[in-house]
């Protein structure tokens, strides 16, 4: 049986938690950095699409694709869909 003193003791250690060393912290920020880089590189690689207008009120659709550089322009939303369909097949 324990005494309340060593119950005490137990305890407090129990509630101690151990600080994270140098290398892990630096592993954490290595980690934090690979985590932004990857989610930069994925949104760069997103298709950007742009709609005009010309002076008679008629849309055009410009589209441009980063991961090679494909450029174009459609007169439909719907031309829109299947080319951004196309690009994922």
């Amino acid at each position: 049986m324990q005494t309340i003193e060593q119950r005490f003791q137990h305890e407090t250690l129990e509630l101690i938690v151990p600080k994270p060393s140098f290398g892990d912290r630096i592993r954490a920020a290595l980690y934090a950095l690979q985590e932004v880089a990857l989610n930069s590189v994925a949104l760069n690689q997103e298709p950007k699409i742009t709609v005009t207008r010309d002076r008679a009120g008629q849309s055009q659709w410009n589209v441009y694709d980063p991961i090679n550089g494909y450029t174009n322009s459609f007169v439909s939303e719907n031309e829109v869909r299947i080319w951004l369909e196309s690009r994922y097949h």
